[in-house]
């Protein structure tokens, strides 16, 4: 599979960073949209003995990591296996609209074996939802410089940065680069 690298336990500290942000963040009637989730890592590392948030919603399009994220069988989750670009319809579908849009690889989209739609998708669900917290993790050298303008013309600035780098060298995704940005007067 090629992903399993994102499965690495030294890649454990980005989601610990994240959950931690969120800790005092979520609340009952938040929904945390999980774009392009994975297994879901981050459901490991947030409080769910009852969760505090809403809804928590994530797809991808291989059913091997929906199934490991359903199986985590936490509460008040949905997974769907359909791409990234269907997201806007479902979320509709189900009546979601997310207060946090996390995307935990979105410079994946420059690997040929991954979404090539993923920014416009990530464009569409703003647009459509304003969430209050966007969250964006790529890999350095990855710039999201045209989704950075897109945030800020839509009226959100960037709370956080941060750069981490694992102990363990396991290839270009050594160091990571997390993007909190937060709606304004939200």
């Amino acid at each position: 599979m090629p992903w399993e690298q994102f499965e690495e336990k030294e890649l454990d500290g980005r989601l610990q960073l994240i959950a931690g942000y969120l800790a005092t963040r979520l609340h009952y009637n938040r929904v945390v949209v999980d774009l392009n989730c994975g297994t879901a890592p981050l459901l490991d590392w947030l409080p769910h003995h009852p969760p505090e948030w809403g809804r928590y919603y994530g797809n991808d399009t291989c059913e091997d990591f929906i199934d490991k994220a359903r199986n985590k069988r936490q509460y008040a989750t949905m997974f769907e296996c359909i791409p990234d670009s269907e997201v806007v319809d479902s979320l509709s579908r189900h009546s979601l609209s997310p207060s946090i849009l996390l995307c935990l690889g979105y410079a994946a989209r420059l690997n040929k074996h991954e979404s090539q739609t993923l920014e416009q998708s990530i464009e569409d669900i703003v647009a459509e939802h304003k969430p209050e917290i966007v969250i964006l993790e790529h890999w350095s050298g990855i710039t999201a410089s045209s989704l950075m303008v897109f945030l800020e013309g839509g009226g959100y600035v960037e709370e956080y940065a941060w750069s981490l780098d694992t102990i363990k060298n396991v290839g270009v995704y050594t160091e990571r680069i997390i993007r909190i940005w937060k709606l304004k007067d939200a």
